[in-house]
């Protein structure tokens, strides 16, 4: 529950615990995802009080975040779109006067990314997941990112009553998924091998398909240091165009898809998109050869 607030002496702190207490409370997703952007990108400001923040700070604050090669224009725009809504609730729903900085501040511009691993960027990244020596979770759920084409954030807080692994379907709740609503998805078939071999080893958790291997019983943390580490290792770049994410693993599976001839539509829908469009934005780039291919199809011109 909510904790009484002091709001003559509220710190960015109090603010912030009180807004993850109640979207806890309500099963939002916003928690964990809050939790994280504040603790790097705004941790110093947690002692002071919330309404002194200026809109220059915060302005200074987001192009450091931006400029950095380490995080980038994605991470500046995840810094905005958390602190707006920590600010949006302060003011708006709790209703506390303080000056609000983030008021008409426009989002960092991010261009649609296109990324997506090649066959030769695939053998290597499966290499250094395989590597001796990476925690036993590592290559089962790095290759599942890739096998299923999932948000990480929902394969990290993934729980075996979601799965139906005879009839080959995810069921990720409404809280849980991006758009807040229910999504099934079906599996490939070497996905559900390995989902099964990945429970029926010995010390499984009973509910979370991946346990946190720092605070026992719960689900697996951020993951994007692990990323870091095994992409590395494969030889990927984190500045420039050809730099990688997580969310690049999506991509390919999407790619991969396309490549092969799956349809457009069925792509969006193994995805999890609501619209096509969204799926052709982002996820499928023009393929020449493939357009190509389908115009040698009608003959007789």
């Amino acid at each position: 529950v909510a904790a009484p607030v002091d709001v003559q002496e509220m710190t960015s702190e109090a603010a912030l615990t009180h807004y993850v207490n109640k979207m806890a409370e309500i099963g939002a997703r916003q928690p964990k995802w809050l939790h994280d952007v504040f603790r790097v990108g705004f941790s110093d400001w947690n002692e002071r009080a919330l309404g002194s923040v200026t809109r220059l700070e915060l302005l200074e604050r987001i192009a450091t975040i931006r400029n950095d090669p380490k995080r980038g224009p994605g991470a500046a725009r995840t810094s905005q779109k958390a602190i707006k809504a920590l600010y949006s609730y302060v003011v708006g729903e709790l209703q506390v006067e303080v000056p609000n900085p983030t008021a008409g501040m426009k989002l960092t511009r991010q261009e649609p990314r296109q990324r997506a691993l090649d066959a030769d960027e695939r053998k290597a990244f499966i290499k250094a997941i395989d590597a001796p020596g990476e925690l036993p979770h590592i290559p089962v759920f790095f290759r599942l990112l890739l096998l299923t084409g999932c948000r990480r954030n929902n394969l990290e807080t993934a729980e075996w009553s979601e799965f139906d692994l005879a009839a080959r379907t995810w069921t990720i709740p409404a809280h849980k998924f991006k758009t807040n609503k229910q999504k099934v998805f079906p599996l490939r078939a070497d996905a559900v091998e390995l989902l099964k071999k990945w429970k029926a080893r010995k010390g499984a958790h009973p509910r979370w398909v991946f346990e946190s291997p720092v605070i026992p019983d719960t689900h697996l943390g951020d993951t994007w240091l692990q990323w870091r580490r095994v992409a590395t290792a494969a030889g990927f770049e984190f500045e420039g165009p050809k730099r990688t994410t997580p969310h690049d693993l999506r991509r390919s599976f999407a790619r991969i898809l396309l490549d092969n001839g799956v349809n457009i539509t069925e792509v969006s829908k193994a995805l999890g998109h609501g619209n096509v469009a969204t799926t052709v934005a982002a996820y499928a780039p023009p393929n020449s050869k493939l357009v190509a291919s389908e115009l040698d199809r009608v003959s007789g011109w």
